[in-house]
């Protein structure tokens, strides 16, 4: 998770992690806080120093900032002039005034950033770590809702699905390695790879709408309980529950006590491990399934004619 110094007029600086930032007019800093016109800034005016980023599982993983002024005009921190080369911690929304001018006043910002990666290869894994180790990021493998970013190259995973449903960013690896010290780079610039699987997204970076309350009062309905696993998150995510059937008998009143429900078509693992359709020709459904969904079809044959495929979900979400 970055320290930004956002700026009144102008894109905000970001501060990397375990690295040194020199503030003034000079060419060579890394931070320009005004116009190179303003001679109350020195060419060198401060250093900027960040520590290591802690941990994610802490309760607080922000790294320390502490600010040296080393200049002719000096430095105000929320007003008061910081002493010649005392180092200066810094707090969120602490306000830095270089120079005279209001114009070069930035504050302090502590900007949450961890992102989600999917399927990505260890070519491409390796850079993002170290990039993200280097601005104070966190990559992780496991969505949350602490999660700020989905960095993926668009597969229709549950992860990149749960992403969409939060309205969380969802952008190609190369967004990460393009963010420096001037500014974080637009997320729409760097929209994943095009594919086949989420047409929705190639060329509209902007989301529809929301989507938790997608599937609000409707009710999902399993045979399989791996299928359930793979889609629980998704659907109760989008306000939707799940429920698995795997007695009919033992259920005589399900018909009636959900209305507004959806049957999903039934799905067992092949040999292979993975999930294919019951019926499908190599794989035989199980006689203890074929008899409850005889038995369904036999109560209500037009909810059994319109069982819904497990992409449905996922095409839903994305419309």
């Amino acid at each position: 998770m970055p320290w930004v110094l956002s700026k009144r007029d102008g894109p905000d600086v970001l501060l990397s992690a375990v690295k040194e930032c020199q503030v003034g007019r000079s060419r060579e800093c890394q931070i320009s806080p005004g116009p190179p016109t303003d001679q109350s800034i020195s060419r060198v005016h401060a250093t900027v120093y960040v520590s290591k980023l802690r941990t994610y599982a802490q309760t607080d993983s922000r790294s320390d900032v502490t600010l040296v002024d080393c200049s002719k005009f000096g430095t105000l921190v929320n007003g008061i002039r910081c002493k010649a080369q005392e180092h200066v911690v810094l707090k969120e929304g602490d306000s830095v005034q270089f120079g005279v001018l209001e114009t070069s006043v930035l504050r302090l910002v502590w900007v949450p950033l961890v992102m989600c990666y999917s399927r990505l290869s260890r070519a491409v894994k390796g850079p993002l770590i170290a990039k993200a180790q280097n601005i104070g990021a966190h990559l992780v493998n496991s969505w949350s809702l602490q999660c700020t970013t989905s960095v993926d190259t668009l597969f229709a995973t549950e992860k990149v699905l749960l992403a969409f449903i939060q309205e969380k960013p969802i952008v190609h690896p190369n967004w990460l390695l393009q963010i420096d010290n001037a500014e974080f780079p637009p997320t729409a610039d760097f929209p994943p790879q095009p594919s086949h699987t989420l047409p929705t997204l190639n060329n509209e970076p902007e989301f529809p709408g929301p989507r938790t309350a997608l599937f609000a009062g409707k009710t999902f309905v399993f045979f399989v309980p791996q299928q359930l696993q793979r889609n629980r998150n998704i659907i109760e995510a989008s306000g939707g529950k799940v429920v698995l059937l795997q007695s009919f008998q033992e259920n005589e009143t399900f018909l009636d006590d959900f209305k507004d429900f959806v049957m999903m078509q039934p799905l067992q693992p092949g040999e292979d491990g993975n999930l294919a359709v019951v019926g499908g020709g190599a794989l035989d459904q199980s006689p203890e399934l074929a008899i409850l969904l005889s038995s369904i079809e036999s109560v209500d044959p037009d909810k059994y004619a319109r069982m819904t495929e497990e992409s449905n979900v996922g095409t839903a979400i994305l419309q």
